[in-house]
């Protein structure tokens, strides 16, 4: 695990101020993914009593989510500025504001997205471990 988290760390500090486009934070996330999954699965009670559970979610899915809250609520601040300054009518549009707006709607469509992907891997692990028995399934839920 500390290999993968370390793949994870040095990609998403490549990749600069867009993570949640690079292919490589992508694909560091599913191998991180796929070990904490495999350390559930083939250590569940001790796995669960280390909270690797909490772990991963923090690192593979809530650092996700928190990355595009930041992006929409900077985009809903630019905006609500803008409106609050007096968007005066006659007033040539801002090119920023179109900019924040399309930022809102690709944050929005990245978080359903991790929202998506987090309620697939976890309806998928709770299914295989619940297939192997004897696992406290409420536990693994963050």
């Amino acid at each position: 695990l500390d290999v993968a988290d370390e793949r994870l760390k040095s990609a998403i500090r490549r990749a600069g101020s867009r993570p949640e486009r690079d292919p490589a934070v992508a694909a560091a996330t599913t191998e991180l993914r796929s070990q904490y999954r495999r350390l559930l699965i083939e250590h569940s009670e001790g796995a669960q009593a280390q909270g690797v559970d909490r772990h991963m979610w923090m690192r593979c899915f809530y650092a996700n989510i928190e990355l595009f809250r930041r992006k929409a609520r900077k985009a809903k601040d630019h905006l609500r500025q803008r409106r609050a300054g007096g968007g005066r009518e006659g007033l040539p549009p801002d090119p920023q504001d179109e900019a924040a707006r399309e930022s809102l709607r690709r944050a929005s469509a990245g978080l359903a997205k991790t929202l998506d992907e987090a309620r697939s891997f976890y309806e998928a692990l709770v299914s295989e471990l619940g297939r192997l028995g004897g696992v406290q399934l409420g536990r693994l839920l963050p």
